[in-house]
């Protein structure tokens, strides 16, 4: 058997050996591309959670120590009864002893002048402040950023009596000291995920090639074929699809085994080379055990009227004569679907898959009569 070159399945030869080389590739990069995004992904939810989470926490200290400054100032201001804060020592000594245990900066100022009574930040952290309270930037929570890093802050106001300015407090925490726990836990899921990158590249990379190995046998058996070489059957391993197209490319190369030849045979009318009795069932057979949709079929029975004095009286070479036409022209006016089937003698019987329509297959039938007639 000659196979020239671009015939048939043998013209993916160029293509299967670039699928060869680069299907481990492909398949690394995939499972590259698929962790990297699962990465950003989850970092970028615990980095939310955690931002989330830290504010919480901020707001929590901010009201324990909020409480405590104006627990203290609102008591001397009712003891000394006073129209207005207390001089500048005593707020100190009184935010000083509330916030001992924050762990932070607080910054206090009048809302209407501005004016700052208390301040533990750098002048750098507290020119922007205003800066971004001049342009309306500053909500209740805010993150400052500046030299020494960044700060979550919240805001709460502080009321000391009715004709008592009231103060607005400013509470500072480092970022990065409360999203240390979730930052590291950042660090371990990139860690990890870069192991789980280096195996699955791995993984991938293994299989393109155990994919790449056994296309390359298909090449090879193509090679073969277009020098004009009978190369050895291929074995027939894999998923269902490359199991079929090495089954097919076998069958191509090799012709077909002894046993397919003896299935054939079995299914086989010798004489008009249509399907017979066994063969008829073997076919029906998937389509009832499939259900549904698929096991929707009609069956067409014939016989041929006066054909045993035909065969008495012309002799049996004219009456296998007139079986082998009436085969050809059955075959000549069904569907590619459709099956005829010798069952024996002069009945016929034609299944159509598919096909339950009363009009349409009586349509069908007068066709095949008319064939028959002709």
């Amino acid at each position: 058997m000659t196979i020239t070159k671009g015939s048939g399945p043998l013209r993916f030869k160029e293509n299967i050996t670039r699928v060869s080389v680069l299907m481990p590739v492909i398949l690394a990069i995939l499972g590259l591309v698929l962790f990297g995004a699962l990465l950003l992904k989850s970092s970028q939810i615990i980095s939310d959670k955690g931002q989330s989470q830290a504010q919480r926490t901020v707001q929590q200290l901010t009201q324990v120590a909020a409480d405590l400054i104006q627990q203290r100032i609102g008591v001397e201001v009712r003891v000394r009864n006073l129209q207005t804060l207390p001089d500048a020592a005593s707020i100190n000594q009184h935010v000083n002893a509330a916030v001992q245990s924050f762990p932070g900066h607080v910054l206090l100022v009048e809302p209407e002048s501005k004016f700052v009574h208390f301040s533990t930040l750098d002048a750098t952290y507290q020119e922007n402040i205003f800066k971004e309270a001049q342009q309306g930037k500053l909500n209740q929570f805010f993150t400052l950023d500046g030299p020494f890093g960044a700060y979550i802050a919240y805001k709460t106001i502080m009321v000391f009596g009715e004709n008592v300015p009231s103060l607005e407090g400013v509470f500072f925490v480092r970022q990065d000291l409360l999203m240390a726990p979730y930052n590291s836990l950042i660090e371990q899921m990139q860690l990890f995920t870069v192991l789980g990158l280096f195996i699955l590249a791995l993984v991938g990379w293994l299989m393109g090639h155990f994919i790449a190995v056994r296309i390359n046998m298909v090449r090879q058996a193509v090679v073969c074929a277009e020098q004009g070489e009978k190369p050895e059957p291929l074995t027939i391993v894999g998923s269902y699809e490359f199991s079929r197209l090495t089954e097919a490319l076998n069958l191509l190369i090799q012709g077909p085994s002894a046993k397919d030849k003896v299935r054939k045979e079995a299914n086989t009318d010798v004489l008009t080379g249509l399907l017979n009795r066994r063969g008829l069932l073997s076919a029906m057979d998937p389509k009832l055990m499939a259900g549904g949709s698929a096991a929707e079929m009609s069956v067409m029975f014939l016989d041929l009227d006066g054909f045993k004095p035909v065969n008495d009286t012309y002799g049996h070479e004219v009456g296998d004569d007139i079986l082998k036409e009436v085969g050809l022209r059955l075959t000549s006016c069904v569907r590619e679907d459709d099956l005829v089937c010798r069952l024996g003698g002069d009945e016929f019987v034609i299944l159509f898959p598919k096909l339950t329509d009363r009009k349409v297959l009586e349509k069908r039938a007068d066709r095949v009569l008319a064939k028959i007639n002709e």
